[in-house]
């Protein structure tokens, strides 16, 4: 008798419950990337507010700089210039304001507090401060300081500057720069490094705002070791102002050459009007002796009669 072997049949449930099974894991495995896509997605997002917040807060900080610069300027032009009537409390010695500005995107708040020291400008300790504030709806407030030093200014910073026209006349008229920090002109210092340094540089400046090429800058045989400035467009055409032995350069530039580098087009400045000086008042004489020779002036006052002679 022959024996034959049959594989068994599957059960139909046990199959369906392995599928199940399966179907089950992938949903999960699928919840979890979904749910680590949206966190990051979300972590992202908050990264990119904040750093889009950073650049709003600095923008702030400039603009309560800038306030308080309109004010300083206010105050430098007249004396009468009132703080407290602008916006600002003050106390005798620095004066203050909080600006509040509009909401930055994404409904964040925006303020600037602005402190000016030494309002009055005075002394030496002068500076301005500016700290602004973005709060946004989620997350920690960000803060940006800005701090600036403040100091006079000459109304003009040119070694030589003129409105019309600026005429060097014969050889050796040199304009160039030095520090009187470290010495004498032309004198050597032992500058922060340890080592030795004349005291002399190619940083001098000279111009005019004239727009009139033929007149407005006449180096002739002189020597601007710097920078000059001329009124009009075409740099080039300051050539023809210089003569021979002319330089425009730095040191080692040779005698009558212009090197383009060291010329500025199109300058302008703004001239300030100085007022009329007021009537002499003083009282008594002064004896003023014969002048002969070299004279260096002011010259000293006579011991005997307490004039000045």
């Amino acid at each position: 008798m022959k024996t034959i072997s049959r594989p068994l049949p599957i059960n139909a449930s046990s199959r369906r419950g392995s599928v199940l099974l399966v179907a089950l894991i992938f949903a999960g495995a699928i919840a979890l990337a979904l749910g680590s896509l949206i966190s990051l997605t979300n972590q992202a997002s908050q990264y990119s507010y904040r750093t889009f917040y950073i650049g709003s807060a600095m923008n702030a900080a400039e603009t309560g700089l800038e306030q308080a610069m309109w004010a300083i300027n206010k105050r430098v032009a007249s004396s009468s210039f009132n703080w407290e009537s602008n916006g600002w409390t003050y106390n005798g010695v620095a004066a203050q304001q909080t600006v509040t500005l509009p909401d930055a995107s994404g409904a964040a708040s925006v303020s600037v507090k602005v402190y000016v020291s030494n309002y009055k400008l005075e002394g030496t300790n002068r500076f301005a401060l500016a700290r602004s504030i973005v709060t946004p709806k989620r997350g920690k407030p960000i803060e940006r300081w800005i701090k600036i030093g403040l100091s006079p200014r000459a109304d003009n910073t040119m070694g030589l500057v003129a409105e019309k026209e600026l005429n060097f006349v014969g050889n050796g008229v040199t304009v160039d720069s030095y520090d009187s920090r470290n010495g004498l002109y032309n004198t050597n210092f032992v500058n922060k490094s340890g080592v030795s340094e004349l005291n002399k540089y190619a940083r001098g400046n000279a111009g005019s705002a004239s727009i009139n090429e033929s007149t407005a800058v006449k180096i002739q045989n002189g020597n601007i070791y710097g920078t000059a400035l001329v009124g009009y467009s075409d740099a080039a055409r300051i050539k023809a102002a210089v003569g021979s032995n002319g330089i425009i350069g730095d040191f080692s530039t040779a005698s009558g050459t212009v090197d383009l580098n060291h010329v500025q087009s199109n300058f302008t400045t703004n001239f300030k009007d100085e007022p009329h000086p007021a009537a002499y008042t003083a009282t008594g004489s002064y004896n003023l002796a014969s002048m002969t020779g070299v004279v260096t002036l002011p010259r000293p006052a006579t011991a005997a009669s307490g004039k000045g002679s």
